[in-house]
């Protein structure tokens, strides 16, 4: 909090630690919110004493010291205790108020915290006094049969946990008080699993004053989906007051044998002595297999050009992870994995997982076969399936055909739709480019100008973009920055050689801009910027520059579909302009005249099997959609 040296007259950061070490070591505040308020209170009036000799006293206690994280965090500064908690365990319906009381080691605890709550919401609460008495007021009062909770915590304590059970004033009153599974007739390891017949044991308290007699109980549960009760009815007989009678094998059901792994099995007791029933539930888990699947990792190093991707005539090993993140183990598990794309084929397509416990992690993989035809930036979407029993988990991939990339080689512009920002355009020169024969440079700027590159694209699921960059300027005024939607994700000045950097881009459309940007004055060194060798993420489309806005009320139906789709907006007017896109960027199909249903009608079977995208462009902006074709 701040220090002060002997002899000098305390400053505010000194008096507020001073303060806080005397919250929480004197006062024995526990939580170091309530101790910081208390600090401040102290410190508040002393900041504006005359005499002080330090300057923003004032905004030093209010504005620069506060505490970050939880402040109803409890703070130790001892090994903490163990607490004696003296309580009533039953509470009877209606009752006002009760007393607790809190002592370690034979002596009572003062400023403690308790807290009683029923059904998840708190009844009561109080502090410990002097006595180490918390008199628990209930306002309004409980009148509800069941158990609650009473939490003490305080200073260097362990928070303590205690069980209340309210009961009725008088006569009998029968609850739920525990089970046990019996799953003999499965795999017997205690649990509940899917696919299992359970036996259940189940005993039944009386909480009441008075004796229960000759008691009859039935079990049920409101959502049969996931289990059928096959055994529902037991006889208990007489339950004297407070005892508990158990009764083995009481009831029974059966688990379907595709309940997903965690769920909660909701059950009910009505418990009758003829004259009264009463209702009292709790739940139980059930356990299943549940396979996920980690990253796709491509192997082309035995037929391939060993760069992790797949490229056109490879024949690839593509590798996936599988883990049984479930809870109960699972037999004879397989992999399948297939591709919709017709550049794509298998030499083996399916894997066997086999047997898999708890945890255990198996590598699927497949042996993949790319066409030699294959067009660079082909996008290809893996379906991965696995299952085991009734299980079934699916999971998507995306890759793409080669690398989408810009290296300018082509002499210019023209192999992606770059758009030009700024006072002066980029272009491509051949003197010292990082790789091939050319590069692109900024454009011939002076002071208060800047020269962009920018280009829109579309990506399927996150990817990274990556790039070479060389800058020659004056340090820290005059920059190249990257700019991805509107926002500078870095910036670089000076004298920089060639140098990669990547970044992380996230699934949807993005404006990326290269921007070199002077300040008011000053020059130094060839004042420019170069870029080469652009990687675009994978499943990567170059759509448009312009702007990408979302209310032209775009439908694109049936998605996805056999080739006939049907493209409706109210936007298909005269003055719109209508593409469509393969993986490519290649435009397949446009138009610009439109009938006054706002509809068109598109055959994309002709195309083939994968993704395309759809636009519409006019002038308040584009909207892009995604179609798949099966």
């Amino acid at each position: 909090f701040g220090w002060f040296n002997e002899g000098q007259t305390e400053g505010p950061a000194a008096h507020l630690h001073r303060e806080m070490v005397d919250a929480m070591f004197h006062e024995e505040i526990a939580q170091i919110g309530k101790a910081f308020v208390e600090c401040k209170i102290q410190t508040a009036p002393w900041v504006e004493a005359p005499g002080q000799h330090e300057e923003g006293a004032l905004r030093w206690n209010f504005y620069d010291i506060n505490v970050l994280g939880d402040p109803a965090m409890s703070v130790w500064n001892d090994e903490p205790i163990d607490v004696d908690v003296t309580y009533p365990t039953e509470v009877t319906l209606g009752t006002t108020s009760i007393e607790v009381t809190v002592s370690a080691d034979g002596a009572v605890k003062e400023g403690f915290n308790c807290a009683i709550l029923k059904d998840g919401e708190l009844r009561s609460s109080g502090v410990t006094d002097e006595n180490g008495v918390a008199v628990m007021v209930f306002n309004p009062p409980v009148l509800e049969v069941g158990d609650g909770m009473l939490i003490v915590s305080g200073y260097n304590c362990l928070p303590d946990t205690n069980n209340i059970v309210f009961i009725p004033a008088n006569g009998p009153y029968v609850v739920y008080a525990e089970s046990v599974v019996d799953d003999a007739a499965g795999n017997g390891n205690g649990f509940i699993d899917f696919g299992e017949l359970i036996a259940l044991d189940l005993s039944l308290r009386n909480v009441g004053n008075d004796d229960a007699i000759d008691v009859n109980a039935v079990m049920y549960q409101e959502n049969y989906v996931w289990f059928t009760i096959t055994d529902e009815a037991e006889p208990y007989g007489d339950i004297a007051s407070a005892d508990t009678v158990m009764k083995q094998q009481a009831f029974g059901f059966e688990v379907a044998n595709n309940i997903p792994d965690q769920t909660i099995l909701e059950l009910f007791i009505d418990a009758n002595d003829g004259n009264q029933t009463w209702t009292s539930g709790f739940h139980l888990v059930a356990n299943a297999p549940q396979l996920d699947s980690y990253d796709m990792i491509i192997d082309d190093s035995q037929s391939g050009n060993n760069n992790g991707m797949l490229d056109p005539g490879e024949t690839a090993i593509i590798s996936i992870p599988v883990v049984n993140n479930g809870h109960s183990d699972c037999e004879s598990a397989l992999a399948g994995l297939s591709c919709g794309n017709l550049y794509v084929s298998f030499n083996s397509n399916t894997f066997n997982l086999g047997d898999m416990a708890v945890d255990d992690t198996v590598v699927a993989q497949f042996e993949v076969v790319v066409d030699p035809l294959a067009p660079v930036g082909t996008s290809v979407e893996f379906q991965l399936k696995t299952t085991t029993g009734a299980y079934v988990f699916n999971s998507i991939y995306h890759s793409s055909i080669g690398i989408i990339k810009e290296d300018f080689e082509t002499g210019d512009f023209s192999a992606f739709e770059w758009s030009n920002t700024g006072n002066e355009h980029w272009t491509i020169i051949t003197e010292n480019p990082f790789d091939g024969t050319y590069s692109a440079k900024s454009g011939a700027i002076t002071h208060n100008q800047s020269s962009g590159l920018a280009i829109t694209l579309e990506t399927i699921g996150e990817g990274e973009i990556s790039f070479n960059y060389k800058v020659s300027s004056e340090q820290d005024w005059d920059f190249l920055k990257f700019y991805m939607d509107g926002t500078v994700l870095e910036k670089w000045s000076g004298e920089a050689g060639w140098e990669e950097v990547s970044f992380p881009v996230s699934e949807g459309s993005h404006v990326l801009l290269w921007a070199y940007e002077k300040d008011p004055v000053g020059t130094a060194g060839s004042d420019c910027a170069w870029l080469d060798n652009i990687v675009f993420p994978a499943t990567t489309i170059i759509i448009s520059t312009k702007e990408i806005v979302d209310d032209l009320q775009l439908s694109v139906y049936p998605n996805p579909t056999s080739g006939l789709i049907f493209i409706e907006s109210e936007k298909l007017i005269s003055g719109s302009h209508l593409q469509v896109f393969d993986v490519r960027g290649n435009v397949i199909f446009e138009q610009t005249s439109f009938s006054n249903t706002g509809m068109v009608q598109l055959d994309l079977s002709h195309q083939g099997q994968g993704l395309y995208f759809i636009k519409i462009s006019s002038e308040t902006g584009t909207v892009v959609k995604k179609v798949i074709v099966e």
